[in-house]
């Protein structure tokens, strides 16, 4: 889910991302319906030794702002403003293989896994199963969701995202993972809006269990008070790791 809740937590001090890393986000965001492989497979590879690199920072969050209204062009998202859009990225650790974590992340009831997830619907797919399998590179869905959100109240939103296998020249594939919701979310109580947000992650095998790399970026606000964009990074982190933590317990379990 897209943290959503950066908006209820307390603000940290801002760190920016690397301007190499950052680029790579987008242009994979970019790049994630070609065709063609080979621009994916070359950002994975420059990815993966970035990772490594900044892993502390991204360990407690950095900020992204690279985001641009071109970009949204490029992946349908036409006459979108990206003045107010808040990125921020980071790194969590799953202790579950890709293989394993992707049977979660792609469930078709996640209302029956999560606790704060109080309707999933899949109003569109693919073929699950052949990408589960391996038989098919890539797996997409349209969603809509309700969820609880800390303090705010319940959530609802409907958003595409798709799931693709990206398979390096030496070592494990890689699961690439693109949500894209150009529509504002609909709380049940006045307190926040969130008007679009977008996210790229990067599943992979760096050693024991698997790593997550992901970028979000969001256009959010709390009614009446100005949040400083610290609350993105610090709220997007602590999202991330707290769903990885759900997903290897819902594994183990």
């Amino acid at each position: 889910m897209l943290p959503i809740v950066w908006l209820s937590l307390t603000a940290c001090k801002v760190v920016d991302a690397p301007e190499s890393l950052e680029e790579l986000a987008v242009y994979g965001f970019v790049h994630f319906d070609d065709e063609d492989p080979s621009a994916l497979e070359a950002a994975v590879a420059e990815l993966e030794p970035l990772l490594d690199k900044h892993a502390d920072e991204l360990e407690g969050g950095l900020r992204v702002d690279s985001l641009r209204a071109s970009d949204l062009e490029a992946v349908g998202v036409s006459g979108a403003s990206v003045s107010d859009v808040v990125g921020a990225m980071g790194r969590v650790a799953y202790t579950n293989r890709v293989s394993e974590v992707v049977e979660i992340l792609t469930h078709r009831r996640k209302d029956d896994l999560f606790e704060d997830i109080l309707a999933y619907e899949i109003l569109q797919e693919s073929d699950r199963r052949c990408f589960l399998d391996g038989e098919c590179d890539r797996y997409d869905q349209t969603v809509k969701e309700t969820a609880k959100v800390t303090l705010l109240g319940e959530a609802t939103r409907t958003y595409d995202q798709g799931f693709r296998w990206i398979e390096p020249a030496d070592g494990e594939r890689v699961l690439l993972v693109r949500t894209v919701a150009p529509n504002p979310v609909s709380f049940n109580t006045n307190i926040a809006n969130v008007f679009q947000a977008y996210s790229f992650a990067m599943v992979y095998e760096p050693g024991k269990g698997s790593s997550r790399m992901e970028s979000f970026w969001a256009d959010a606000e709390l009614i009446g008070v100005d949040v400083p964009d610290s609350f993105a990074v610090d709220t997007a982190v602590t999202s991330m790791g707290e769903k990885a933590e759900s997903i290897d317990s819902i594994i183990d379990g």
